[in-house]
């Protein structure tokens, strides 16, 4: 049981910063939450093997780092498909979302 509150730091770390840092993790807490918006808002549109390329490597990269201790260039080859989704926070919804681009 001692082991679960060093992980669970190690989580909040890499999404939201680092806890010793509030400039840091308010940048990285928000890029984290865009980037969660944005994917509410893209995911509906996007076909299942569009969400996959997405939600794989959210899902399987920070693993490791979950176990080992935090640095924040850990995160760092996930930030641009976060900006990405975060950006998709802010643009509307296509009105014809089955349309395919040329």
């Amino acid at each position: 049981m001692g082991g679960a509150a060093p992980d669970a730091v190690r989580v909040v770390q890499f999404w939201f910063g680092p806890v010793d840092d509030a400039v840091a993790a308010l940048g990285i807490g928000l890029v984290t939450l865009l980037s969660a918006a944005g994917a509410w808002r893209a995911f509906p549109v996007l076909s299942a093997d569009r969400r996959a390329a997405l939600l794989v490597p959210f899902l399987l990269y920070p693993l490791v780092y979950y176990v080992v201790g935090f640095e924040a260039r850990y995160r760092q080859p996930l930030d641009g498909l976060a900006l990405l989704l975060a950006a998709s926070a802010f643009i509307p919804p296509r009105a014809d979302a089955t349309a395919r681009p040329a």
